[in-house]
This record gives C-alpha cells, sequence and structure tokens, in this order.
C-alpha cells in the first residue's frame, strides 16, 4: 500500500524543522561548514531526504537566514506594541533586534 502523501503543513513543519536545526548547525561551524549529511543525522534522516525540502544548501541558507529575519520581526513587533512612544522606538527596535541575534546566533552567522 503506497503511503500517504505529506499535508502542506506536514511538509511546512518539517521545513521549519531542517532550518531550526541548519541554524544551530550554522552558529557553531558557519555556512561553509555546515554538512548536510550531519545535519540529517541529527535531525534523524537523511541527507537525499533533506533534499526534498531545498533543492541545494544555498537555497537552505537562503530560506533559513529569511526565517531568522521573519522571526526577528515578529519578536521585535510584539515587544515594540509595548512601547508607543514614538522617539524611543528606533532604539527599541535596535535593542530588541540585538537582543534577538544574540539569542539566536544560527540566523546570523
Amino acid at each position: 500500500m503506497p503511503k500517504k502523501p505529506f499535508t502542506a503543513e506536514e511538509i511546512a513543519a518539517q521545513r521549519e524543522r531542517i532550518m531550526d536545526s541548519a541554524s544551530h548547525v550554522m552558529a557553531e561551524v558557519g555556512f561553509h561548514h555546515l554538512s548536510m549529511r550531519k545535519l540529517a543525522s541529527q535531525l534523524g534522516m537523511t541527507a537525499s531526504n533533506i533534499y526534498n525540502y531545498f533543492p541545494n544548501k544555498e537555497s537552505l541558507f537562503v530560506h533559513t537566514r529569511r526565517r531568522g529575519f521573519e522571526l526577528a520581526f515578529a519578536d521585535i513587533n510584539e515587544q515594540m506594541s509595548e512601547h508607543l512612544e514614538p522617539r524611543a522606538a528606533p532604539n527599541n527596535f535596535a535593542r530588541h533586534l540585538i537582543k534577538f541575534a544574540q539569542k539566536s546566533p544560527g540566523y546570523y552567522q
């Protein structure tokens, strides 16, 4: 009996899982030393399986960076909504961006 295809939500969740793991590996060793085999091993899958979600290492890098910025801006937006003073906004924005980058360095290595 053939395997049931993954839903769009399952595919998106797996892509996020791969990107999260990739961000941790890149924080440790950098992009150029990111091994798809090592990443796959940490995820409990084969390297070829990762290529079902990302066509190549560069695509994984770009999507991981984009995800990092999306997460950062969502976090900043949430934090900034508490501080409505317009003159303080630029400093608050910068402070929250730095705080997020320190908390999630793999997205910014």
